[in-house]
């Protein structure tokens, strides 16, 4: 899930015996999402379609929220008032996997390892999936940027269009390898690698501190002034 600021919505996805707070009647429905928030931004993404249910996976953008069903169909609603195109699933869409929620556009993971993305009226290139582009096992949508993981352990970037988007986000570190899971926000990317360590790029156009100055009390590798960057071990 991307990390988009303000948040001003947030999701759960309920399961029998979970969350015993829902009470009997929520509770019985399995995999039924539950969405609250929205009251100084809301585009309809917190109106949970009322026959939704068997969701297995969630995902909040700025104006609206998607849901992965057990099906591996996808879901999606809010976005009134924003016709930037996120909430219009594509017609056919099975066997996902995964699915990520931008600020303005949506990914869905498929089970063959290729990539979906809409929305995008906002047009960053964050929906021009590179050609060929296959083997991926993780999405994280952002604002400008797009992020798949492959099984390879390598992260692949795209969006950031035009050149002068500020942040340096598409920007993947040279020789980032290793990497078991990935995060985008607004001016950051995110990767976690097998070694525990965290590697972060992009927030160049901002003051610091910044989301890509990953604590050193953690196991992270030093930051590096120049770029923006989080240096390789």
């Amino acid at each position: 899930m991307s990390s988009l600021g303000p948040r001003l919505l947030a999701l759960a996805a309920l399961s029998a015996g979970v969350l015993s707070a829902a009470g009997p009647a929520q509770g019985s429905q399995s995999g039924r999402p539950v969405a609250w928030g929205c009251r100084h931004h809301d585009s309809g993404q917190c109106d949970v379609p009322r026959d939704l249910s068997g969701a297995l996976a969630i995902s909040a953008g700025a104006s609206h929220s998607l849901a992965l069903r057990r099906n591996g169909t996808v879901v999606a609603w809010g976005c009134k008032g924003d016709d930037s195109w996120q909430c219009d699933v594509p017609f056919g869409l099975s066997h996902v996997t995964a699915i990520s929620a931008g600020a303005y556009h949506s990914l869905a993971l498929r089970s063959n390892g290729t990539v979906v993305a809409w929305g995008c009226r906002s047009n960053f290139d964050q929906c021009a999936v590179p050609g060929g582009l296959t083997g991926v096992i993780a999405v994280a949508a952002g604002t400008s940027q797009s992020l798949a993981l492959r099984s390879d352990g390598t992260v692949v970037a795209w969006g950031c269009h035009p050149a002068d988007v500020p942040g340096g986000q598409c920007r993947v570190p040279t020789g980032l390898t290793g990497v078991t899971a990935i995060a985008a926000a607004d001016y950051a990317s995110l990767a976690l690698k097998s070694d525990g360590t965290v590697v972060a790029w992009g927030c160049e156009s901002l003051p610091p501190p910044t989301p890509c100055q990953v604590p050193l009390a953690s196991p992270a590798s030093p930051r590096s002034p120049q770029d923006g960057t989080t240096a390789l071990p």
